[in-house]
């Protein structure tokens, strides 16, 4: 992947609400289950973040 796509890639999850750790993990991963891996378990992440958020 050259980094021009990287950079978007990392930009676009960035701006969706993950973190840089979990953007660059995502886009430095070569299969598509492990990427499919990284945003299923920050997806069930988001329901207790947001508790969080809501509880102070």
């Amino acid at each position: 992947m050259n980094s021009e796509l990287r950079s978007k890639i990392i930009t676009n999850l960035t701006d969706a609400g993950c973190d840089i750790v979990l953007a660059e993990r995502y886009a430095d991963s070569k299969s598509t289950k492990e990427k499919n891996d990284i945003l299923k378990n920050h997806r069930k992440r988001l329901p207790d973040d947001l508790h969080k958020c809501r509880n102070g």
